[in-house]
């Protein structure tokens, strides 16, 4: 199963990363991450992911790790959920389109190999289209809303005397 979205930003590409910087600041911007975040000595991630099919609702262990990272262009990362066989590798594309604008391209790709596929292949889709435009929203409303709260505290202090 494959999503992908592509968003604007009105932020340099700079600050657009300094918000995917952290593989924990990622995860705590994602609605399915329920509770605690551990980081094992590896760097490996343990979450819990929420999945919803309608009013139920199902936490599952899962994992998750940086996989590479060209800074400030691209990080790709992913999360293993064990007990549904599912791995899904996530990828942001930054791209500067301007001094002070960004296109954020997020793209999730999912396998799953659990002996249910069919039923889960009716809920995945929609949790992986629910997850990718909400985390690219997300991350490019935050980079534009640090970018102009650091420029209007630029303005505010003026030029230095």
């Amino acid at each position: 199963m494959h999503h992908e979205t592509t968003v604007r930003v009105h932020a340099p590409i700079g600050e657009v990363w300094t918000e995917l910087e952290r593989l924990d600041d990622i995860l705590r911007r994602s609605p399915e991450i329920s509770g605690p975040i551990q980081v094992d000595e590896d760097g490996a991630h343990r979450i819990k992911v929420r999945l919803s099919w309608g009013p139920l609702s199902r936490l599952v262990d899962a994992t998750a790790h940086i996989d590479s990272a060209i800074p400030p262009h691209q990080l790709t990362w992913s999360i293993r959920v064990p007990s549904l066989d599912v791995l899904s590798t996530q990828v942001f594309d930054l791209t500067s389109v301007a001094e002070d604008e960004t296109s954020l391209r997020y793209v999730a790709e999912v396998d799953c190999g659990h002996r249910y596929p069919s039923k889960l292949r009716r809920v995945l889709p929609d949790h992986v289209e629910e997850h990718v435009e909400s985390m690219a929203s997300r991350i490019g409303t935050l980079a534009a809303q640090h970018w102009q709260s650091k420029q209007r505290l630029l303005f505010r202090s003026g030029p230095a005397a």
